[in-house]
């Protein structure tokens, strides 16, 4: 069995958002490794962005829509937590 950082989905998950920060699409089935696995690649990617980045992607993409996504990503990451207890 892989584990989660050697699993293809998080990897991809990663490359999804640095392609496409505004865009979270998870095609993988809900509840399945590979589901969980690109949400944490996606997430991952997320926290590891610096800073300045950050700020280039607000102006490019538009402060509203770049923090409806993190908020977006915030919920994920709270239920996440919520259901390991």
């Amino acid at each position: 069995m892989e584990g989660t950082f050697t699993h293809s989905a998080y990897e991809e998950g990663m490359s999804d958002y640095k392609n496409l920060p505004d865009k979270y699409e998870n095609t993988y089935s809900h509840g399945t490794i590979a589901f969980n696995c690109y949400e944490r690649g996606w997430v991952q990617a997320q926290k590891r962005e610096p800073a300045d980045i950050k700020e280039e992607l607000y102006k490019r993409l538009g402060r509203k829509k770049l923090e409806k996504t993190m908020r977006i990503s915030r919920t994920t990451k709270d239920l996440y937590k919520r259901r390991k207890g």
